[in-house]
């Protein structure tokens, strides 16, 4: 469970087999962009093997306490041939990719459409485009043709699908940003997806083509459920209201763009599976263990793994569980249970919180982790603590306030939970509190 990682998806706007608007063939496009992954995949953790695309795998080590070797064994994955069969298979595929002027992919297919995630820190970014647009001599072109917003990376995505100009502008903007992130001036959590959104600019004013671009909105996914935060529709930045808040009808004004709108209206909660999440193809299981046995041995050889310690591997895959391994599980599950309920019915009676709908499966409660606390029921948290010897993992801050959101210290850097909480206070963070705990035995 995690926030949803902020970015943007972007398309070129291209008719063709893989882009017809049904569920078949957005089902093929995600396939051909995962097969793409694969073939320019240099970890050797997701690859082609035997006509099989795997592109979900488990870890197995080979080694001692000395040297140990990773090697990934396959998990989830399709039949090329099989699944583009209707494209004409592989060779189908690449004809149709390879001569598209949409395929922004550096040798690979489904290059047309993607995402990137967004660099971290909002106003460290921002600092870094104001500068380099100012070396760049792009500042007035900025401002007369992006709409207006507090952060100059908000107003790049509002309009869609990017003008001629608008185009022209980010292309150099964003090559220079590349720049220093590979001079490692400036911090880039993914490199790779901007490169590519460059690559489609270029193809965009080269061939006249449509770029589409979506800015995704704060939220989060958890339990198979993906929660929208409230935000404001146009620039997609958080709504002035904290995260779970329900939230009655009423207009604001958005802090970035200055749009009105209702932040009731733009927060959502629904099942993945509602939204046609695909659940991954188990390969064991379409297999069955008597192909999938030297399928495996294959896929491991193709990485460097001996013959011999790839059918050790497999073979310690395929073995039934060791009773004795299941009963230590058993036992690390029931402490696991215990500490959860020690947390929830002791150190947070009657104070916290709960904001998700993730539910603890023995409690028919929220997990420990999304509770909330003011800075007065931190106090009381903190003296139970102290008085069952609990300690802390983590802290964080929630805030309405993009300086203050997320801030979060570690129990490394502090001698106890008392001085962190006094260090986040210090800090101006003074509205909701989580934390996750260290549960000693003996309480329990």
């Amino acid at each position: 469970m995690s926030d949803t990682i902020p970015g943007v998806k972007w398309s070129l706007a291209m008719n063709c087999p893989l882009r017809q608007d049904d569920e078949k063939s957005k089902r093929v496009f995600d396939l051909a962009r995962s097969y793409s992954g694969c073939l320019t995949e240099s970890s050797g953790t997701f690859g082609i093997c035997e006509g099989i695309c795997v592109n979900g795998t488990t870890c197995s080590f080979i080694g001692n306490s000395f040297k140990t070797t990773v090697y990934y064994l396959p998990r989830d994955g399709f039949d090329v041939e099989g699944e583009f069969a209707g494209l004409g298979g592989v060779e189908g595929l690449h004809q149709l990719c390879g001569n598209c002027p949409a395929n922004a992919a550096l040798d690979g297919v489904a290059g047309c459409a993607d995402f990137f995630q967004t660099p971290n820190g909002a106003h460290e970014l921002d600092e870094e485009l104001q500068r380099l647009a100012a070396g760049l001599g792009l500042e007035a072109a900025i401002k007369e043709v992006f709409p207006a917003t507090d952060l100059m990376w908000y107003g790049f995505w509002i309009e869609s699908p990017l003008s001629r100009e608008a185009l022209k502008l980010l292309q150099p903007l964003l090559e220079a940003l590349l720049a220093e992130s590979s001079a490692g001036s400036f911090s880039l959590r993914d490199a790779d997806g901007l490169n590519q959104f460059v690559r489609a600019i270029e193809r965009a004013l080269y061939f006249s083509l449509e770029l589409h671009v979506e800015m995704m909105p704060p939220g989060h996914v958890d339990f198979g459920w993906r929660t929208t935060f409230s935000h404001c529709p146009r620039c997609k930045a958080g709504a002035p209201v904290a995260p779970w808040t329900e939230v009655a009808s009423d207009w604001v004004s958005c802090g970035m763009c200055g749009h009105e709108f209702d932040p009731e209206a733009t927060y959502s909660m629904e099942s993945m599976e509602a939204t046609a999440f695909r659940k991954p193809s188990d390969l064991r299981e379409t297999m069955g263990d008597e192909r999938y046995r030297p399928f495996a041995n294959a896929y491991l050889i193709q990485q460097g793994a001996a013959p011999q310690d790839a059918a050790a591997m497999v073979e310690q895959h395929l073995a039934p569980p060791d009773p004795k391994m299941l009963e230590r599980r058993r036992q690390v599950a029931e402490k696991a249970r215990r500490k959860r309920e020690f947390i929830l019915t002791v150190l947070f009676q009657g104070i916290g919180e709960a904001r998700s709908d993730s539910q603890d499966p023995h409690f028919n409660r929220a997990i420990p982790e999304d509770y909330w606390f003011s800075a007065p029921e931190m106090e009381i948290l903190l003296a139970r603590c102290r008085e069952y010897g609990v300690e802390f993992v983590s802290m964080t801050h929630h805030s309405v306030h993009d300086d203050l959101n997320g801030l979060r210290v570690h129990y490394r850097d502090f001698p106890d939970m008392e001085s962190a909480f006094k260090h986040l206070l210090a800090q101006g963070c003074n509205e909701w509190f989580s934390i996750r705990l260290l549960i000693p035995d003996a309480a329990i």
